[in-house]
């Protein structure tokens, strides 16, 4: 008679008889304190503390909010402390040993548990605080929140209970009238991009943004010193129920003159130690640029493509933010800092910058071996090396060359030769920070500087028991990016030789009893041009979703036995 096993068990447990008598104890400890720890959350609160027990947040009328539930999860967020969740909580009183600092069980209880969070009634007044604060900046004028505590199994929960008429909305919005200051007619213009639009809910950040907007287009347009403290507003809440009007008001601070752009001071080889007694030596005239640089680090034609803005220009704040923009993406700098000396003549403001560059390295060497196997007996060995030049004609011009050389054998095979497969390949491009034939542009048209890359490589591959082969490659390319999502590359001309040196009658006679093998095996040339764009929402040091998309055409012309 055999004995049948229960057929209900989701899982399979593990028997103490299977385990030596030695570990028993111990792990029957180990569960008998891990047990004891998960019934008792307050292991490590002390005697006169409780435990945050969590909260609740109510309307007391929830008729005069639109949306209370929605309120009510805003408001939480800012309740402080929070309640532990029960396996952090577990977790941080099964292994958590308070005699040390260190170690691995406090390892793991403070990395995956949760320490006690106490009830502390400062945090309730504060939180409270910052609840009547969020509901004041989002148009709930005039509320108030109370609290109330009650106790459960030493754990206290905190109440809070909102007292609000309800949201207030934008009724009418009213700019400043007098035109006859250039600010307030930048002010008035493309009303259509404000941040502050009537039906709308009142928001504070609303009323920022829309302060920070009307800052950028006034130093868009000369006002350098402009800034959004000089723009507040009154708020009338005595119009209507639930309704009111903003007035935006500009400081008599505002009333400034625009300020006209100046000769670029330029030092290419800025360093800390550098003092002021060494800084304006060797003083190069280029242009509307002063450079200022002991050796030629960089062509003086180089940072005046890249440098925006030209003496007389009246001052653009995007134009300037673009400069460093530019000056750091020729990858040659790695530091960028520009400051402006303000000076006035005939009546006019001017604004003198002086761009402080602080060059990085820019050659790069780097060399690799590989060593690989197979199951068939094959052994393979490769090395490999990489020279990089960012500044190669001290254009910033970028250079990059790169030789590998592999071999394959194959062990325990006396018909084969020792070195079975010989593989040589070379590479080098060479990229331009701007475009070149058959475009002629001075300065860089957008955010990004975009690049002109002309690039070669060659393969070479000698299989000895079958065939030798070339392929040759030659590339021009156009790079830019119009936003930090959207870049593009366009390849006018693209070229692929491939040519068959050398066969072996071995597998001449292979080629001629397959046609589809043969024709693979034609020497051909394909011509060509593609086209590729890319929307990429990827943050660099950055864990979450994001959008990636590519589209590419491609056109080849292919001439067989050419």
């Amino acid at each position: 008679m055999t004995e049948s096993r229960p057929t209900y068990q989701l899982f399979e447990i593990i028997s103490l008889s299977k385990i030596s008598n030695q570990l028993q104890p111990f792990i029957v400890s180990l569960m008998l304190c891990s047990l004891g720890a998960a019934c008792n959350t307050n292991k490590y609160v002390a005697e006169e503390a409780y435990l945050y027990g969590g909260t609740q947040i109510e309307m007391a009328k929830t008729s005069t909010v639109k949306s209370p539930k929605k309120l009510s999860t805003a408001l939480e967020r800012y309740a402080r402390p929070k309640k532990n969740s029960g396996f952090g909580l577990w977790v941080y009183n099964t292994f958590h040993n308070p005699k040390k600092t260190d170690g691995f069980r406090n390892k793991i209880a403070n990395t995956f548990g949760q320490a006690p969070n106490i009830f502390n009634a400062q945090e309730v007044q504060r939180s409270k605080a910052i609840m009547e604060n969020y509901l004041q900046d989002n148009g709930y004028f005039n509320s108030s929140v109370k609290s109330d505590t009650s106790l459960h199994k030493n754990q206290i929960k905190v109440k809070y209970t909102v007292q609000s008429a309800g949201q207030y909305k934008i009724r009418n919005v009213f700019y400043p009238e007098d035109t006859s200051l250039v600010i307030n007619r930048l002010i008035n213009q493309n009303l259509k991009k404000s941040a502050i639009k009537s039906n709308r809910n009142y928001q504070v950040g609303a009323l920022e943004a829309e302060r920070i907007r009307l800052s950028n287009k006034a130093r868009n347009n000369g006002y350098f010193e402009f800034n959004k403290d000089f723009i507040y507003y009154f708020v009338d809440t005595t119009v209507a129920p639930l309704q009111a009007d903003i007035f935006l008001k500009i400081s008599d601070q505002a009333k400034i003159k625009p300020f006209y752009v100046d000769t670029a001071f330029v030092f290419p080889t800025f360093n800390l130690e550098e003092t002021s007694d060494t800084l304006r030596k060797d003083t190069l005239n280029y242009q509307d640029l002063k450079i200022i640089q002991h050796t030629e680090f960089v062509r003086p034609a180089t940072l005046n493509r890249v440098v925006t803005q030209e003496v007389g220009e009246t001052y653009q704040k995007k134009l300037q933010d673009q400069t460093v923009n530019h000056l750091l993406d020729l990858g040659i700098f790695k530091f960028v800092n520009v400051k402006y000396q303000t000076q006035v003549r005939n009546d006019s403001n001017f604004l003198q910058r002086l761009i402080y560059l602080t060059p990085t390295l820019t050659q790069d060497l780097n060399g690799e071996i590989e060593a690989s196997t197979e199951t068939t007996n094959f052994l393979g060995s490769a090395v490999s090396g990489s020279y990089t030049h960012r500044n190669f004609m001290h254009g910033a011009e970028e250079f990059n060359f790169r030789l590998s050389a592999g071999v394959e054998t194959q062990i325990n095979n006396p018909e084969l030769p020792f070195i079975n497969t010989l593989e040589l390949s070379a590479g080098a491009s060479l990229a331009f920070p701007r475009f070149i034939i058959p475009f002629r542009k001075d300065k860089a048209f957008t955010y990004y500087i975009p690049k002109t890359v002309f690039s070669l490589r060659n393969n070479y591959q000698q299989r000895q028991s079958f065939f030798t082969i070339n392929s040759f490659e030659f590339d021009i390319a156009y790079k830019w990016q119009t936003t930090r999502y959207h870049s593009y590359s366009f390849k006018p001309l693209t070229m692929n030789l491939v040519q068959l040196l050398e066969t072996t009658d071995d597998f001449d006679q292979l080629l001629a009893s397959n046609s589809r093998l043969r024709q693979s095996f034609d020497n051909i040339a394909i011509l060509g041009m593609s086209f590729q764009f890319t929307y990429n929402e990827q943050e660099l040091n950055t864990l979450k979703n994001y959008l990636f998309f590519r589209y590419g055409k491609n056109f080849f012309l292919l001439l067989n036995n050419f």
